[in-house]
């Protein structure tokens, strides 16, 4: 019987030319491959882009009815003088609805929020 061995790998022959098969690529087009470290802000627009798209614009207000004749609105993540919107709000209901409407400003969550950022 004969024994069969098996070959050798073939030995890879590098010269100074072995380089030159790959396509020469400018660097900006590969650096438009590579994906960005971080989220690009948004440009400011004053109207709709060509594509159509318009920034977020609207206000996180939420309302709701309970035992059929509470109506509560809860406005939520403004930012600025709260007591001075409490005002604003309720001098606005009493003109809009001729009387005395109850508003109330939620500052125990304000305090925690204000200790969990540091002050």
């Amino acid at each position: 019987l004969h024994r069969r061995e098996t070959p050798p790998p073939p030995k890879l022959l590098l010269t100074q030319n072995s380089f030159n098969i790959l396509p020469r690529v400018k660097s900006s087009a590969v650096e438009r491959l590579i994906p960005p470290s971080r989220i690009p802000t948004l440009p400011k627009h004053t109207g709709p882009t060509p594509s159509g798209w318009i920034s977020r614009h609207d206000i996180l207000i939420y309302t709701d009815v309970t035992n059929s004749n509470w109506k509560l609105t809860l406005i939520w993540k403004r930012e600025g003088d709260i007591w001075a919107l409490e005002k604003d709000v309720r001098q606005y209901l009493k003109e809009v609805m001729g009387k005395e409407m109850l508003t109330q400003v939620n500052e125990i969550t304000m305090t925690d929020w204000l200790v969990s950022k540091g002050f």
